[in-house]
């Protein structure tokens, strides 16, 4: 049997996109606050309110963007509000880079 989607969190194999999208739903908590400046949003998912969440505060794994790894205890994980989210892309070395890619340039 070929394997379509799985979770990205325990690995649950399923053979819809659907299927999976629910399931990964019971993993993310409820409550969302910014590691920055502390704000806070609760949510529910069953009245879709998770858009907001998904427009308004990211998730940012510097693991996955080439800085640290979980085999060397080094996974940097930040939940950021909008507000912050500017902020913290400043601090980076290569910021230019960040800012001035996909949606976020301007072409003339």
């Amino acid at each position: 049997m070929l394997v379509k989607y799985f979770c990205e969190i325990c690995n649950e194999k399923f053979d819809e996109a659907k299927e999976c999208f629910e399931h990964e739903l019971q993993h993310i908590e409820k409550k969302f606050t910014c590691d920055k400046c502390g704000k806070t949003l609760d949510y529910d998912f069953s009245k879709y309110e998770y858009l907001l969440y998904l427009n308004q505060f990211h998730h940012i794994n510097l693991g996955r963007a080439g800085y640290g790894s979980k085999l060397d205890g080094c996974d940097l994980v930040f939940n950021l509000c909008d507000d912050c989210l500017y902020d913290f892309i400043m601090t980076f070395r290569n910021k230019d880079k960040i800012l001035y890619s996909g949606s976020n340039y301007k072409y003339n």
